[in-house]
């Protein structure tokens, strides 16, 4: 699914388009169920390993959290561990090759533009004895949100948290949407 979401998005690139251009990339990986390409995978396994925090129960869970907690031979969080790492080079991989297109894309038609990256949730990855979302420990809470295109200054970083809800608004001034849309913008979730 997510090789052919990208490549309709690197075909799509590779069309000129008259108009401004809001371009939306949303990719399923690296969500449960953990499965990556081979080679990544057996790079992972020997790069992994078993979480401090996998050894010891927080005594803070609530129950529902509780619940979903499990309790696996090591050999298994290895292999999950391994194939999420490989999953999350492969969507890297993809976005850079998004990225790329979107540049060329600005370059070809001579037009301004921002990319965008975020992400709608990490996941624990065995931390605390648990995987998956649905948890504000750090791994499922904390996203990357990166900006990068015209009009942004390279490198800044804003350590003030931010919110999903706040992209409508920050996406519409980057576009100049109160008045005529100049630029062309990907945002890419997954």
């Amino acid at each position: 699914f997510d090789r052919q979401v990208v490549q309709a998005a690197l075909d799509y690139l590779a069309e000129y388009h008259e108009k401004p251009q809001c371009i939306f990339v949303s990719t399923y990986g690296p969500h449960f169920p953990y499965v990556a390409p081979v080679d990544l995978y057996l790079k992972y396994k020997q790069i992994v390993d078993i979480p401090d925090s996998y050894r010891s129960k927080p005594d803070f869970l609530n129950p529902l959290v509780s619940r979903r907690m499990m309790d696996l031979d090591d050999q298994k969080v290895l292999n999950a561990r391994a194939a999420y790492c490989a999953m999350v080079e492969t969507i890297d991989s993809q976005v850079g090759q998004v990225r790329q297109a979107f540049d060329d894309f600005l370059s070809r038609q001579e037009r301004q533009g921002v990319f965008a990256y975020l992400s709608d949730h990490g996941d624990q990855a065995g931390e605390h004895r648990l995987f998956g979302k649905m948890t504000f420990f750090e791994a499922s809470a904390r996203i990357p949100l990166i900006f990068a295109g015209t009009g942004l200054r390279a490198g800044q970083v804003v350590a003030e948290p931010v919110s999903l809800v706040d992209l409508g608004p920050t996406l519409c001034e980057l576009a100049q949407c109160r008045h005529h849309a100049r630029m062309a913008i990907v945002f890419w979730i997954r």
